[in-house]
């Protein structure tokens, strides 16, 4: 039986029109390599019970909505991810990716803050937006990770951005860069980041 990796994420599409990118620390902890990702992650899973049960959902990458499914379950998987009952199984807010990946919750992963949480408190959700994508993935060699990404572009005073944009490790990315897929520094885009 053929299976498929689902990768269930929210990110963060643009802050003030802006497209932003962070080193990610777990693609470099696993890899060795650099790579500018888009801000966000792994969706927060309530209920791995039903993805079990519905879906013949495996391996789960902890508390992160990324799991492995049968081929053959990905459409009714895609319907279920649209629908309302989602909600109550999958948190899709971006409030938990701002926090862990900008004020440092990540401790493994990331030595320092990037903004306060009291500076989380003036970001503000513009509109948001599905992409649905297919490729490969470092972490399932055996096959293809199915991405759905919900994508929010939000909204900030220019001073925390200008103090996200302080950090060695942010980048302001040009529509020229995504393209070519490479900072003007040689560090490779993430595929997660587009125009």
């Amino acid at each position: 039986m053929k299976e498929v990796r689902v990768s269930v994420a929210s990110l963060i599409g643009s802050i003030n029109n802006k497209k932003i990118g962070i080193i990610n620390h777990s693609y470099l902890k696993e890899t060795g390599e650099s790579v500018v990702s888009a801000i966000g992650g792994g969706c927060f899973l309530k209920d791995k019970k039903y993805l079990r049960e519905e879906f013949f959902a495996n391996n789960f990458e902890g508390e992160d909505a990324r799991f492995i499914i049968p081929e053959q379950k990905l459409n009714s998987l895609i319907e279920f991810l649209s629908s309302e009952k989602s909600e109550e199984i999958i948190d899709f807010s971006i409030d938990r990716e701002l926090e862990e990946e900008l004020t440092g919750l990540e401790i493994e992963t990331q030595e320092k803050q990037f903004i306060s949480k009291e500076d989380l408190v003036d970001f503000k959700i513009i509109n948001k937006f599905t992409h649905l994508s297919e490729g490969k993935s470092y972490k399932f060699l055996g096959g293809n990770t199915f991405r759905y990404c919900i994508y929010y572009n939000v909204s900030c005073p220019d001073s925390i951005l200008k103090k996200l944009l302080n950090n060695k490790e942010v980048y302001e990315l040009s529509n020229e860069e995504i393209n070519l897929g490479f900072t003007k520094d040689g560090l490779k885009i993430n595929s997660n980041i587009f125009i």
